[in-house]
């Protein structure tokens, strides 16, 4: 044991013996060490095997059957033969085609994590889709975990210290990402990994501004993740493409920009992060070109095989009207998503807004939810956020321009999804980069303002109140998103939402279940 480790407290003194046991250097700090990872060890089983229960409804099975759950299969398939292309019997309604030939506008990394299954007898025809979610979910809380450590690791200890840490795990493990989005789906799978992908790059990001050090190495990592990223979900990786973008011109340009010799020693620390950026998106470029035509082009709706269906014929003249994404959705959006009075019935009609939603949006997804009732927590801590760094300036606890660049990098996600011609349930996944980066630098510069003062009452209440809201409220969500029609509200529930779901429940009850819709994006 070195002197540094003894110093630090860490794993305890050695100890004492007695006549009949003579102390043993390190014996009870390798017990310690021992128990502390089995300790850790049980806490993961049982966390993942919660999570399971509220993806699967407790299944048993550790392969559920999904519906299109063999599409990243047959795309792994195609893959290791050089094309990119998708089985029609796999991808059904969900299929483009172009030439011929049938595509998905999903990137390859669900198909490329496939690829050891082709290496075991039958495994192409196994539907893994419920493992890879709750891979990505214990992945994405692992991060969240990782950075939660990181900031209480940074602050010294003091009154409110331990506080502010139990509810901020509380809500980590039992809010937000993690349990709001619990339906099994090839779509929600691909939003579970875009999640953990982000949640591995904010980590990144935070030790990045809390130690003020931006390593070649550790900017290498993030770039890995955002190209991981941008072959997941692109609106995703378009969000990490640019908060590290940002960053590292931030990097070239500040300390002393008019010297050319200081921009130069900085260039090859940044080279081998924008070699990965280039490399990835070289990737997706060649994958689109093969696909489209267009190496810029991500997904063409012209070969949709839903738009060739009468029931959409008004989603193709939509998209050619307004476009993917169109800033006149923005006021519509921040209800989606954060008030959703929508559902609401007015002047004879079943949803408030039903003809500007019929004119502008293809799809509006239920169940209404708002991060208001799943992330107050963290929304609060992202607020706290902002009033410090607006107030702070020039005495900011953390570095303003870099934490304000990162941060508009990550919104970028956000904004897309305010203006998108669909808007989906879990979509909101796209919120949470910015929220968890925020969230976690408002509890550092709360805990590190506390070191001087004590909470206040109010924020106290408010927090423990924030977390339990938020615990109860993703729950009550996910518990709805799960028997919610996938699709529009406007066509799935013509009626209204309480009569809609009045109809579900007596189709549960009767043993009937629900149809089969249509999913939109």
């Amino acid at each position: 044991m070195t002197p540094d480790v003894l110093r630090s407290g860490r794993l305890g003194s050695a100890p004492s013996g007695n006549r009949f046991f003579p102390p043993v250097p390190g014996a009870v700090s390798a017990g310690r060490i021992a128990l502390a990872r089995f300790g850790f060890l049980l806490f993961a089983v049982v966390l993942g095997a919660y999570y399971w229960v509220l993806l699967t409804s407790g299944s048993r099975n550790p392969f559920p059957v999904v519906p299109l759950g063999m599409v990243f299969n047959s795309m792994a398939e195609h893959l290791v033969h050089g094309s990119f292309e998708v089985s029609p019997s796999a991808i059904d309604f969900e299929g483009f085609v172009r030439d011929g030939r049938t595509y998905a506008y999903w990137g390859i990394f669900c198909a490329a994590i496939r690829m050891p299954l082709l290496l075991i007898p039958g495994g192409s025809g196994t539907d893994v889709t419920a493992l890879s979610s709750l891979t990505a979910i214990m992945a994405g809380v692992w991060f969240n975990l990782r950075s939660l450590a990181l900031v209480a690791r940074m602050v010294p200890d003091g009154r409110e210290k331990g506080f502010l840490l139990v509810i901020c795990t509380a809500a980590v493990l039992m809010s937000g990402a993690p349990t709001a989005f619990m339906r099994l789906s090839i779509y929600q799978e691909i939003c579970f990994w875009a999640g953990a992908l982000a949640a591995g790059f904010v980590y990144g990001a935070l030790r990045c501004l809390l130690e003020n050090r931006y390593p070649s190495g550790r900017l290498t990592w993030m770039a890995i993740l955002a190209g991981l990223a941008l072959n997941a979900r692109v609106s995703t990786g378009v969000g990490l493409y640019a908060a590290l973008g940002l960053l590292m011109v931030s990097l070239l340009l500040t300390r002393d920009p008019a010297s050319r010799a200081a921009l130069t020693r900085r260039l090859p620390g940044l080279s081998a992060p924008l070699i990965v950026l280039a490399a990835f998106a070289l990737v997706a470029g060649v994958i689109n070109y093969g696909r489209w035509g267009n190496p810029l082009v991500f997904v063409d709706f012209r070969y949709y095989g839903i738009y060739a269906e009468a029931s959409h014929a008004d989603n193709p003249i939509r998209l050619h009207t307004y476009g993917a994404f169109n800033i006149q959705r923005i006021p519509f959006g921040l209800l989606y998503y954060f008030l959703p009075i929508w559902i609401l019935p007015l002047g004879g009609q079943a949803f408030m807004f039903h003809d500007w939603q019929n004119r502008l949006i293809e799809v509006t997804e239920l169940p209404p939810s708002s991060f208001l009732l799943t992330d107050p927590l963290f929304i609060i801590l992202l607020g706290c956020l902002m009033w410090h760094l607006l107030s702070a300036r020039r005495r900011s606890l953390v570095p303003l321009a870099n934490t304000t660049l990162v941060m508009a990098g990550l919104a970028a996600p956000a904004f897309l999804m305010l203006c998108a011609i669909a808007m989906c349930y879990r979509y909101r996944i796209e919120f949470y980069p910015l929220l968890e980066l925020g969230g976690f630098l408002g509890l550092y510069t709360i805990l590190r303002q506390q070191e001087s003062m004590n909470l206040s009452r109010l924020l106290r209440s408010g927090l423990i109140a924030a977390a339990i809201i938020g615990i109860l409220g993703s729950h009550a969500a996910t518990a709805v998103y799960k028997i919610s029609p996938l699709g529009s509200a406007l066509r799935t529930m013509p009626d209204g939402v309480v009569e809609g779901y009045k109809s579900i429940a007596m189709s549960r009850t009767r043993g009937m279940g629900v149809g089969v819709v249509t999913p939109g994006r």
